[in-house]
């Protein structure tokens, strides 16, 4: 620790302080650790919801019972942890609870007439589900170098993250994508469109909600994503009209039929994007574009370690699960979360034949925003 003391000499901060200073620094990410797990049993107890119902400071007798009866010695002690990490809020004799709008906003409001894009559940489940692969199959990847599918880390795992994402594109998309000049009325018209990357569907649902006259192809290799895109297109009555494949084994892009063609989050995960990205190029006609969503980070990864707050949550999320997907089988590029900046997202899309990228304003909280078109 001798290290951090030398840091922060230039604040007149002695060795021992600077001990005292890493030392809660630890202690507040293992606080972060425990909380997300009385995070995610509050969620699967329908804690929050029964919070959210009775919308008023509430005992926890009443609580236990608006919560379908649950133990109340059990939940008296939840509440306080919850209230001790400011989640929740209590009076000041910490006996009565709630949840002021913020808090519902956040723990409570997935879907449904009051939902919000604020919602943060599901990002928590996917990273609690992650901690699996911390036991089973992070160490001998690290070991060997080989590369873990998305499918590899389960089906909690794949559940999670297609809520996480689906939040901020359920309140955004439609909006965003209408504001670019010319597609809302191509989508109007009736577009063909393909989302590569698309996960479990949710961006293709949300357009084909919006735009009934436009056909929908989605792309992805995690077969526990397209099986849940497919039973949900069939569930709403849509498979008409949104098909997925895998593009490896099912079928690949055609070359020159999508009209727009859009990815959201997937090009750092990908293992071979030098590949990826001229194949569709080939696959969008003359006058189409596609639009990318990639994480907004900085040009280097010393800019991004030293000067990015958002750094710690977004190389964590890659030596879990992204920098994994990147490193499968032998022409792997090993991107991870944070490398597909800028300047290399510009040169390997003009080297595939784009003539313009340009960074669209789309005000994502992690995601930068690129048209290519030719």
């Amino acid at each position: 620790m001798g290290d951090v003391a030398k840091n922060l000499k230039s604040s007149n901060i002695t060795e021992g302080e600077a001990d005292e200073l890493y030392l809660e620094r630890i202690m507040g990410y293992a606080t972060g650790m425990i909380t997300v797990n009385c995070v995610i049993l509050g969620h699967k107890l329908n804690i929050y919801q029964a919070l959210k119902a009775l919308d008023k400071p509430s005992s926890a007798p009443d609580i236990a019972k608006a919560a379908d009866n649950i133990n109340e010695r059990y939940l008296t002690e939840w509440l306080r942890q919850q209230a001790a990490a400011k989640l929740i809020s209590c009076n000041d004799d910490a006996t009565l609870f709630w949840l002021d709008d913020i808090q519902k906003k956040c723990l409570t409001s997935e879907q449904g007439p009051d939902s919000s894009p604020c919602y943060m559940i599901a990002m928590l489940e996917s990273i609690a589900a992650l901690s699996k692969s911390v036991d089973t199959l992070l160490p001998d990847a690290y070991k060997t170098g080989q590369g873990i599918s998305y499918d590899q880390h389960g089906d909690e795992f794949a559940c999670a993250l297609c809520r996480d994402f689906g939040v901020w594109l359920r309140h955004c998309l439609v909006d965003k994508i209408s504001s670019v000049p010319g597609l809302k009325e191509k989508l109007e018209a009736g577009a063909m469109v393909a989302d590569v990357g698309c996960g479990g569907g949710e961006a293709i649902f949300i357009l084909a909600a919006a735009f009934p006259n436009s056909a929908f192809h989605g792309f992805d290799t995690s077969h526990k994503a397209l099986n849940l895109a497919k039973t949900t297109a069939k569930e709403n009555n849509l498979s008409e009209r949104c098909s997925f494949f895998d593009p490896v084994n099912d079928k690949p892009m055609e070359a020159k039929t999508y009209d727009i063609v859009m990815t959201h989050d997937a090009i750092h995960d990908m293992n071979t994007p030098h590949k990826v990205i001229p194949e569709v190029a080939k696959s969008i006609k003359h006058n189409g574009c596609w639009i990318i969503g990639d994480i907004g980070g900085m040009e280097s990864h010393k800019e991004n370690v030293l000067n990015n707050p958002m750094a710690p949550i977004m190389y964590g999320f890659s030596c879990h699960v992204c920098l994994p997907s990147a490193m499968i089988g032998p022409d792997a590029m090993g991107l991870g979360t944070l490398g597909w900046n800028q300047s290399l997202a510009e040169k390997m899309l003009k080297e595939a034949g784009f003539n313009k990228v340009e960074v669209l304003q789309w005000d994502h909280p992690i995601n930068r925003y690129y048209m290519a078109t030719f």
